[in-house]
């Protein structure tokens, strides 16, 4: 496997992860309704800034450690699948939640429009390769998608304010797709607790508000490698 090749091709889907969530992440309502968010809107925006230099002296620096941290993940992820001998499709969950990660991290949406294509391609992918059978495939759906549901539901009855969007259980939903219930139930319980450390860590440093933001794609995203790296 050409890992230098591989780290291209990384730090070019950071780029265009990067791009991407420029659709949601500035002025989200009002590219909404000017239809800038249309697919072919998007890509051909993607397309022209890919004819221009990426390296710019105005550049931000945020796009660099997108990039970076897009590369690195990109290249741990397929050693993982080179050592395991799975099959190479599922490369695709790792651009998928690297993608949604960055979206979420700069505009605190999981959006539909990748969400949605994220739980499909799982259907397809373990239907074509039958890495997981398909009836633990559907109830790993049903069940990503319900656990943070009801938690979230119980969350708003006892606090008056949702903790947690659709967009994260269908999120869930889309790694059960990609993983079965039996990496589904280790993501969750690792991605739980990710978000309480991070919540203890503001909380010693005095920057948890009741109104603060946490970003619960990237920690589902984190909580999937980590369950692919160290769960047998």
């Amino acid at each position: 496997m050409n890992y230098l090749l591989i780290s291209f091709l990384g730090l070019l889907w950071g780029f265009i992860a990067y791009k991407i969530s420029d659709f949601y992440a500035i002025d989200l309502e009002q590219n909404w309704l000017s239809g800038q968010l249309k697919i072919h809107r998007m890509l051909k925006k993607i397309l022209t800034d890919l004819t221009q230099p990426i390296i710019k002296k105005n550049i931000k620096n945020s796009i660099i450690g997108y990039m970076a941290l897009s590369s690195s993940l990109t290249i741990g992820f397929c050693y993982l699948i080179e050592l395991n001998d799975w099959p190479k499709l599922l490369m695709l969950l790792a651009l998928l939640l690297i993608l949604l990660s960055i979206i979420d991290l700069r505009s605190k949406l999981l959006p539909n429009q990748f969400t949605y294509p994220l739980i499909l391609f799982g259907i397809i992918f373990n239907f074509s390769n039958e890495f997981i059978a398909i009836e633990n495939v559907l109830f790993a759906i049903a069940l990503g998608f319900l656990m943070p549901y009801l938690l979230n539901r119980v969350y708003v009855m006892l606090r008056k304010k949702t903790g947690m969007g659709l967009g994260d259980a269908k999120l869930y939903a889309g790694i059960g797709a990609w993983l079965g219930v039996y990496y589904l139930f280790s993501v969750f319980v690792i991605a739980s607790l990710i978000n309480l450390i991070v919540i203890i860590y503001l909380m010693l440093r005095g920057q948890l508000k009741l109104d603060t933001y946490l970003p619960h794609g990237p920690i589902i995203s984190l909580a999937t490698f980590l369950s692919l790296i160290f769960i047998p």
